[in-house]
């Protein structure tokens, strides 16, 4: 996924913040920029982008749970303020903010809720497929409840997915994502899998499959948007995750200093799909 190169010169770090051992990818010299995966991703997601990003220090965590990061353990949960709180513990550790952010999907609500609390924590804020997904209505939540615990007994008594190769795997992935070529897949399915028996299961802590206890709810992170104070970019994939055009107005314009760039021909994953362009929309916004 990367060049010779940048693979030469990536660091890794290894910190223990709120109880857990977090797993840190580290590149390059200069601004700071932070970046956070998605949803049952994990850091080596942004490997192309990374290699095309001279000029920049690189960090990328595997989030909790998540790649080489400490899962939660017996009894734990994942919820938005677990994830923020170990950003901003690891922004205190490893940089001199205000740093940039950069968030895709899942990593872009977790950036736009750091920014929000902690602006003074953020230069430049860029959401790849980034501004949350859709809202949820308050009488859909005793049915979520329900199905939260019902996903919790579930969960418990079923064995982790093994996949008899990395190629396998790797097959399992496109078949979620067909706009990831086979040389991507394979990459992030050898960063994000480990060895198991005479086969391979992925590191991501099943229980991020159960359903979330709490509901999303758009009227909570309008106010966290609202109080952004950095520079905002959103990066849409022209085949990615788009919200109805009312939600995404809403979203945009509770946003002070915003842009946006579509992306032709990228899906939900736009570094893996594009990265030249990205990089460069991204080295000329944070230039500013």
């Amino acid at each position: 996924m990367d060049s010779p190169d940048s693979r030469t010169a990536m660091r890794e770090h290894l910190l223990d913040l709120g109880g857990l051992r977090h797993h840190v990818v580290e590149r390059g010299a200069g601004p700071t920029v932070l970046l956070l995966h998605g949803y049952l991703d994990h850091a080596r997601v942004f490997d192309r982008l990374a290699a095309r990003l001279e000029g920049f220090r690189l960090l990328a965590p595997d989030l909790r749970g998540h790649g080489d990061t400490s899962a939660v353990g017996a009894g734990g949960h994942y919820y938005f303020p677990d994830y923020i709180a170990d950003v901003h513990a690891l922004i205190t550790a490893l940089a001199d903010p205000p740093v940039a952010v950069v968030g895709h999907s899942m990593g872009g609500g977790v950036a736009c809720y750091l920014a929000g609390a902690f602006p003074e924590l953020v230069s430049h804020l860029v959401l790849i497929e980034g501004i949350g997904p859709p809202g949820s209505r308050f009488a859909d939540a005793p049915l979520q409840l329900r199905g939260f615990v019902e996903d919790l007994a579930r969960a418990a008594a079923r064995p982790r997915k093994r996949f008899p190769s990395l190629e396998a795997a790797a097959d399992r992935v496109r078949q979620r994502n067909p706009r990831i070529g086979p040389e991507d897949a394979l990459a992030l399915v050898r960063a994000g899998t480990r060895p198991d028996g005479d086969g391979v299961v992925w590191k991501f802590d099943p229980l991020h499959q159960t359903r979330s206890a709490i509901q999303f709810q758009e009227e909570q992170l309008l106010p966290f948007l609202a109080r952004i104070t950095a520079p905002v970019l959103v990066i849409e994939g022209e085949h990615g995750y788009l919200l109805d055009d009312a939600t995404r107005a809403r979203r945009l314009a509770a946003l002070a200093h915003v842009e946006t760039v579509r992306i032709p021909g990228a899906g939900h994953h736009v570094q893996l799909d594009a990265p030249d362009l990205l990089a460069d929309h991204l080295r000329a916004f944070l230039a500013r």
